[in-house]
């Protein structure tokens, strides 16, 4: 299972921080809509630059375009750590179902 982070102008990076805990730094990929939005943040493993506009559908979608039809993926926003910490085991159930079925997310 990978988790990943779609993050914007939160470099502190504590959601990153306890999913490395959880499920090993190999595992956690932080999705950055740009370079540019990436200057401000620590040196992480797993870096990926969309090169998309700003949204959460949008980097959803990137999200489940990034990775293979068949890898069970769990995203998780920067500020959700408490949820996070206090849910692991049921965000990994919602999410495991959720990305078998690959849906695509949509703007209100």
């Amino acid at each position: 299972m990978k988790i990943a982070i779609p993050t914007y102008n939160r470099p502190e990076l504590k959601v990153y921080k306890l999913a490395c805990s959880i499920v090993g730094e190999e595992n956690v990929f932080i999705f950055f809509h740009n370079e540019e939005d990436s200057k401000n943040y620590p040196p992480v493993k797993n870096k990926i630059i969309t090169n998309t506009d700003k949204g959460v559908a949008i980097a959803r979608n990137s999200i489940l375009n990034y990775f293979e039809q068949n890898e069970h993926i769990v995203p998780i926003n920067t500020s959700m750590e408490y949820l996070f910490r206090q849910n692991w085991m049921k965000i990994t159930i919602l999410y495991t179902n959720i990305t078998t079925k690959r849906r695509k997310f949509k703007r209100k």
